[in-house]
């Protein structure tokens, strides 16, 4: 089971136009996770969360993202010269820069020719697809283990007057 998991939420001003938020806030906050201490099996790992999926799929991800960032450097550098102008570390730099960042779904990038349109259509719904399929078999893990949260964690406390009501904090 996982020992901790960090998610983030993005206020938009989308959002604060529907919604009237009373206490201040950041831009991103965190949410952990934390097993109860019945379910514990390890020490503690900020990397347990990986031991979701196999070892084998990890590096065919990985793989996956190597081959589409070789196939995008080829395939951009010669239609989009604003991107790609400069030295060749900065150009392999922004390459990165770029497949990671669709890979997370939070670019707006513009590709220049057609097969790279079509690489990125492609790229972004494996990354979308990998990424639900990560949160799902996470939360089932979540969920079917005796995980609990430190809100839950928090609450009990405060009810059962072992967390004094001055600690609890609300982000």
């Amino acid at each position: 089971p996982a020992d901790i998991a960090i998610s983030y939420i993005t206020i938009t001003p989308s959002r604060q136009a529907l919604v009237d938020f009373s206490t201040s806030y950041w831009e991103l906050s965190l949410s952990f996770a934390t097993s109860s201490e019945s379910s514990t099996e390890a020490a503690p790992s900020l990397f347990a969360m990986l031991n979701t999926f196999d070892s084998k799929l990890w590096i065919s991800v990985f793989a996956f993202w190597l081959l589409s960032l070789l196939v995008f450097l080829n395939m951009e550098a010669w239609s989009n010269q604003d991107m790609f102008a400069g030295t060749r570390i900065g150009v392999l730099f922004r390459t990165v820069y770029v497949t990671l960042v669709l890979f997370l779904g939070s670019l707006n990038f513009n590709p220049r020719s057609r097969l790279s349109s079509l690489l990125t259509l492609i790229y972004v719904f494996l990354a979308f697809l990998l990424v639900s399929t990560f949160t799902a078999q996470y939360s089932a893990i979540l969920l079917v283990g005796n995980e609990k949260s430190a809100f839950d964690d928090g609450i009990h406390g405060v009810i059962s007057c072992r967390i004094p009501v001055s600690r609890i904090y609300v982000l």
